[in-house]
């Protein structure tokens, strides 16, 4: 890729703006790089993303990789409208906060599959028994608080027992896959 997406920003509206990965700012240089990045004055540096940044009133920055489960996620950057304001030793204090932003990542990854794995079927995809169960008594629930109609359309498959038997279990969810 040769953007990069800013995801959230405190102190400036500019949420979801593109960014270059092939600049020399520090956000730039940790996606491309993986690794810390560091600028003292952005005003010193040759570049039109540089100079974007100064025009917008920044002049220093740092940027923390944030990895989940292995992977680059993003980064972590603070800037400063004062050249050198932002020390390089805030360094390590970023990267311990960005492992802890990766960490509460990873653990949103994990409960979301985990949630999967528990209401829904690993062939089809299509939701299990206990939670088909779960959301009928709930839209019961909610279309009697209304007042409101509710169907529910059964399918069963004439014959499928057959194929599990006759053909083995493997070429039955070959055939429910499709």
């Amino acid at each position: 890729p040769t953007h990069g997406r800013v995801m959230g920003q405190a102190g400036v509206a500019m949420p979801n703006r593109r960014f270059t990965l092939l600049g020399e700012n520090c956000a730039s240089v940790t996606a491309r790089t993986g690794m810390p990045s560091y600028v003292a004055d952005f005003a010193l540096i040759d570049g039109e993303m540089p100079q974007r940044l100064v025009a917008m009133g920044q002049r220093c920055g740092i940027a923390v990789p944030v990895h989940v489960e292995g992977r680059l996620w993003g980064a972590l950057v603070a800037g400063d409208d004062r050249p050198g304001h932002i020390e390089q030793s805030a360094l390590p204090r970023l990267a311990d906060f960005a492992g802890l932003i990766g960490l509460m990542l990873a653990e949103a990854d994990a409960r979301t599959r985990l949630e999967q794995l528990a209401t829904a079927d690993p062939l089809t995809g299509l939701i299990n028994h206990r939670a088909f169960q779960e959301r009928l008594t709930a839209m019961v629930g909610d279309a009697l608080a209304r007042g409101a109609d509710l169907a529910l359309v059964y399918l069963d498959i004439d014959g499928f027992k057959s194929v599990n038997e006759t053909r083995a279990h493997l070429v039955g969810d070959r055939v429910l896959e499709v």
